[in-house]
């Protein structure tokens, strides 16, 4: 037994050595690691304070379209977030919690929807990368407060080299500016017909945006709503496809109190027909800024 607890005792001891080793090489690692672009996590946009004039909801169309810090300019500098998430639903849950971070003292809080067909489906409300529920929230917010700067401490880069075909920034104001190497503007029309397959919009997804949109301005909020633009051919497939029908739903918004926007889709580049590069999200966003601007009350 004595032979035993001497080993355990040796092994214990060469395992502290290591440690001690190795701890100040990890150190210095993190340190010298490259910085990353800054941008604001997940999480950070469901659990952040409500100090915004400004909301922008959608899915990745809009976190890549539409840049905050482009809008402020042309609207002296009032402040606006983008709240996009990949492959979100336009439902109650998610614009309810995206009006919570509007400043309720600023007047003229706005929350601007940018639609597009497949938010509006029942595949989006069930597969949504955005999560409502309290309890996931609050692990989230535990990640981003503890474990987040720890884990983004000693995580693994990689080394500089060739520039990639596209590359992206994210932003503290949400955006997620795309830089690519060439446009591919058909590119999407391959996974449409599966987006779209047993999958069309929702007259009861529609039904709830469109009561949320009403209970959001008898709040005090404003509403501006618009199709988020994509290349024509795709954005003529994808109503083909997906029964939206733009001038209809128009009419439901601005009957429920929303000022709805029109926007050329012949205007903007795409990189894959649906999402624009950095360059045309910050003319769109400078061009919606201006259209939100004249149609102010």
């Amino acid at each position: 037994m004595s032979l035993l607890r001497q080993s355990d005792g040796a092994n214990r001891e060469r395992a502290s050595r290591a440690l001690l080793l190795v701890l100040p090489l990890l150190v210095v690692a993190g340190l010298l690691r490259p910085q990353g672009t800054g941008g604001v996590a997940t999480s950070s946009k469901i659990l952040g304070p409500a100090i915004y004039d400004i909301v922008i909801v959608g899915d990745s169309r809009t976190s890549q379209g539409i840049s905050p810090a482009a809008m402020s300019v042309v609207l002296g500098g009032r402040r606006a977030m983008n709240l996009g998430y990949n492959g979100v639903c336009l439902n109650r849950a998610y614009l309810t919690a995206a009006s919570k971070r509007l400043d309720p003292s600023r007047p003229g809080r706005t929350l601007v929807i940018a639609v597009s067909p497949y938010a509006l489906t029942p595949r989006a409300d069930r597969e949504s990368s955005f999560k409502a529920d309290a309890e996931v929230r609050e692990a989230l917010r535990w990640v981003d407060t503890y474990a987040s700067p720890i884990a983004a401490f000693f995580a693994p880069y990689e080394l500089p080299g060739p520039p990639r075909m596209a590359t992206v920034t994210r932003f503290q104001d949400g955006w997620e500016a795309q830089q690519t190497a060439e446009d591919k503007p058909l590119a999407s029309q391959l996974h449409y017909r599966d987006n779209f397959d047993g999958n069309q919009v929702s007259s009861g997804i529609v039904d709830e945006l469109l009561e949320t949109v009403a209970e959001l301005r008898a709040a005090g909020i404003l509403i501006v709503a618009f199709r988020m633009p994509a290349y024509p051919a795709l954005q003529a497939l994808e109503d083909s496809l997906s029964g939206y029908d733009d001038a209809s739903l128009s009419i439901k918004f601005r009957g429920a109190g929303a000022r709805w926007l029109e926007f050329e889709s012949e205007r903007y580049r795409y990189y894959d027909g649906t999402h624009m590069p950095s360059e045309a999200a910050r003319e769109f966003s400078r061009d919606l800024a201006e259209a939100m601007r004249r149609a102010a009350p």
